[in-house]
């Protein structure tokens, strides 16, 4: 898994969306990373560049979180909340709902770590996840 996005040579940022109680130390972050799936097989390199981007973000509903066809420059994972994944199509005046998550840990943006590093989908917040963080 490169942790090199597109020809800018940008690095890729995990975000991690809404809040798990007492995540916030560094070994905290290793940890729950350490739990992604899509992390398994990764180099140290990889893991440690995640890591050290990785940063916590909060969404209110109707915030746009990715749009579809720009450049991707983070990779979220969403820990708690709701999201919808839309996309634009030329016939409709508006973006079309294709689906959405509440899944926790569900890794959002994913599509940008793959030629031509660019998001699929347009991402909209339904539903803030809860702030409950420890010392934050």
């Amino acid at each position: 898994m490169p942790s090199r996005v597109g020809s800018a040579g940008r690095h890729l940022a995990v975000s991690l969306a809404g809040a798990v109680p007492g995540v916030s130390s560094v070994t905290e972050i290793h940890e729950l990373l350490g739990t992604l799936p899509f992390l398994e097989g990764a180099d140290a390199l990889t893991r440690q560049t995640l890591e050290a981007t990785a940063e916590r973000v909060e969404w209110r509903p109707r915030d746009v979180v990715t749009r579809q066809f720009h450049p991707a420059d983070h990779l979220y994972v969403l820990l708690t909340g709701k999201v919808d994944f839309l996309i634009h199509v030329e016939e409709a005046d508006s973006e079309l709902r294709v689906g959405g998550t509440d899944r926790a840990r569900a890794c959002l943006g994913w599509s940008g770590m793959r030629a031509p590093y660019r998001y699929a989908t347009s991402i909209r917040c339904v539903q803030a996840g809860r702030q409950r963080l420890a010392g934050g």
